[in-house]
């Protein structure tokens, strides 16, 4: 006797996937336009970087073709996310957020150990300097 699977299958084309990026974000588009931040993208930058930047190597970099607030795409994105209706779109939503906080971080670390390895060669100049015009 043959055993029949009780998986329910998926349909190849859903309404979530026939629905635009632009549509579901409907909901970010009414904060954007009617809150009182500044935030640093608008509704159709909001849509292009959404849809584009997991595809970046760099965020950071691909980001700056559009604002240099990097922060503030992060507050941005953290503010639309209780008002997107779509599993998909808070998902990746979290996901970009999650991308760019890390590339901060990475960017910050990074100015960090420039500026003590600055500072140590600058101490070390100093040093010898003071050493020379001492003979």
């Amino acid at each position: 006797m043959e055993e029949t699977s009780h998986k329910k299958l998926k349909p190849s084309e859903s309404l979530e996937s026939l629905t635009s990026l632009a549509e579901k974000l409907i909901p970010a588009k009414q904060i954007i336009e009617n809150t009182d931040h500044e935030f640093p993208l608008d509704f159709d930058q909001l849509i292009e970087v959404m849809d584009n930047i997991n595809q970046q190597p760099d965020p950071i970099e691909y980001l700056l073709d559009f604002t240099s607030n990097i922060e503030g795409v992060v507050f941005m994105l953290h503010e639309i996310y209780p008002a997107l209706e779509y599993r998909n779109v808070k998902s990746r939503c979290l996901n970009i957020q999650r991308k760019l906080r890390k590339a901060l971080s990475r960017q910050m670390e990074m100015l960090n150990t420039a500026e003590r390895n600055t500072g140590k060669t600058q101490t070390t100049a100093s040093l010898s300097q003071n050493s020379m015009s001492n003979k």
